[in-house]
């Protein structure tokens, strides 16, 4: 008889506990992503994510992303959670589609804690004989929609970002209207 009290009370106290874990408000794991939404399987197979933080130029040489002292591009596996910027203030993404066409985003380093998402669409558009990209950047401050066509790609070029090289580098003309970034081919 002493067994099946102790059991009984064992039964009611793991049933509390149960009752409390489930009732208790699920804390959400903070983790950034990026994610291929309705994208065909084709195209996702072709595209790959390289990421660097705040370059002032890229290089891209037959078929390789680099930085200007040469360091490759980290590659980052799509469909992913990844911690996007260790420890940068901001990250540009680049979006590379069989090394045809690309798309640079720069984004922002969210505030402490807070999830960051990154939701990519491709579509090919044959009409223009390019690859049409649209996404959304999703964190907790609200949502960034862009879209437009990928930029075509050539065999060795160099994308520069005026904002970011020092001024000693920059064209000494300054009648001209400032690009926020430049692309300079090296090779067709």
């Amino acid at each position: 008889m002493r067994t099946t009290w102790l059991i009984l009370v064992l039964m009611l106290l793991i049933g509390g506990i149960m009752y409390f874990l489930a009732q208790k408000p699920q804390r959400t794991t903070v983790h950034n992503t990026i994610a291929f939404g309705n994208t065909p399987d084709s195209i996702r197979q072709r595209t790959i994510l390289y990421v660097a933080y705040d370059p002032a130029q890229v290089y891209f040489r037959d078929s390789a992303w680099s930085t200007a002292d040469s360091t490759p591009l980290k590659i980052i596996p799509p469909d992913s959670a990844l911690s996007a910027f260790n420890g940068h203030g901001s990250a540009t993404f680049y979006i590379d589609y069989n090394h045809q066409y690309f798309y640079d985003i720069e984004i922002s380093k969210p505030a402490t804690g807070q999830p960051f998402g990154l939701t990519l669409d491709l579509q090919p558009d044959p009409a223009n004989n390019t690859v049409q990209l649209s996404g959304v950047v999703d964190s907790q401050n609200g949502k960034l929609d862009f879209s437009g066509p990928m930029m075509k790609m050539f065999n060795a070029f160099v994308l520069s970002y005026n904002t970011k090289i020092p001024d000693s580098l920059r064209s000494a003309d300054s009648s001209l209207a400032k690009a926020e970034k430049l692309i300079t081919v090296i090779r067709k």
